[in-house]
């Protein structure tokens, strides 16, 4: 019987120790996701920056 409900005990810390890992995995994946797309939308802001200040085909010509 007192092995019985030492393994039931050990059952229970176990499960215990798995629930935590899993949630603990499943937020640190969210904060890997939303840095993730962060950067993303930073990168995009970048892209759609010109190059130049202004549009080199449309800028108006130096009188020479």
């Amino acid at each position: 019987m007192l092995q019985a409900m030492s393994r039931l005990e050990a059952n229970r810390n176990w499960t215990h120790l798995r629930r935590r890992a899993a949630r603990q995995s499943l937020r640190l994946t969210k904060q890997t996701i939303r840095e993730a797309e962060r950067v993303i939308e930073e990168s995009r802001k970048l892209l759609d920056q010109p190059v130049y200040p202004y549009d080199p085909r449309t800028a108006p010509k130096p009188d020479k």
